[in-house]
């Protein structure tokens, strides 16, 4: 957390209470050089409000200049940004212009699709791995299938925003097969560890279509395993993951959620 940073914030002239707030959070969880990368559920959690909220106030920050995004990317698929808080700014203007375009009384901005992938229950300080993934920390026992179903029903939902919809994609129910044939055995944890794998290296080729090619069904991308093709990517890949896994650990150690 930086002084100056919520020294700032604590300043700071917003549009509303509701982005006060969110800019707050952010604050506290900015480094000595005000940039931050905490998720949408990280400040659900921090400051009580819903996500629609959350993602509006976020908009309105970044339009109006106070907070910048740096262009860095953080999390598995490297699509989480980061932010700098702008100290040189003093206010969110409220302007005719948002009003009338949003039509919202707070000059907020409309809902977007897009938002983050993370759906931890506790969320992470500042680390966020994309898509929707579950602590592993006091997870319940299911049965392993449900279980794997489960999990596949968040990555065939990834899997179509990142190659163009589900009538792209192929047969879900083949696509299932071939999940539960890849995952057969796994726990809970390595389960989350293959569907991040899975949607990691495809947000990749996905930015690079030189890559093996990037419009596969579903059911082809698993049964071939292509995230195996790049040791140097999977070795990278597994080093951030085992650092997310160890401050997700850490953060709920501070919010006194394990011993």
């Amino acid at each position: 957390m930086s002084r100056k940073a919520t020294d700032w914030a604590w300043r700071f002239k917003a549009s509303c209470s509701t982005v006060k707030l969110v800019l707050l959070a952010l604050a506290d969880r900015a480094g000595e050089d005000c940039e931050c990368y905490p998720s949408v559920e990280r400040i659900e959690a921090d400051t009580g409000l819903n996500r629609k909220t959350v993602i509006k106030a976020t908009r309105e920050l970044e339009q109006a200049g106070a907070i910048l995004d740096t262009g860095k990317r953080k999390g598995a698929t490297q699509r989480v940004k980061v932010y700098r808080l702008n100290l040189s700014s003093e206010t969110v203007p409220k302007t005719e212009s948002f009003q009338k375009r949003n039509h919202s009384k707070n000059g907020t901005l409309n809902d977007t699709k897009n938002g983050t992938l993370n759906s931890t229950k506790n969320g992470t300080q500042n680390q966020s791995v994309e898509p929707v993934i579950e602590p592993l920390i006091d997870q319940p026992m299911v049965d392993p299938v449900n279980s794997a179903k489960k999990w596949f029903e968040i990555l065939w939902k990834e899997y179509a925003a990142l190659t163009g919809g589900a009538a792209a994609i192929g047969s879900k129910k083949k696509a299932l097969a071939a999940w539960l044939k890849l995952t057969r055995g796994h726990d809970e944890a390595k389960l989350r560890y293959q569907l991040n794998v899975c949607l990691a290296f495809q947000e990749m080729r996905r930015a690079n279509p030189n890559i093996l090619g990037s419009n596969q069904h579903c059911t082809t991308y698993l049964n071939q395993e292509v995230w195996l093709s790049d040791d140097k990517w999977l070795t990278d890949f597994n080093q951030q993951f085992q650092q997310q896994l160890e401050n997700e650990q850490l953060n709920r150690a501070a919010d006194g959620s394990i011993n």
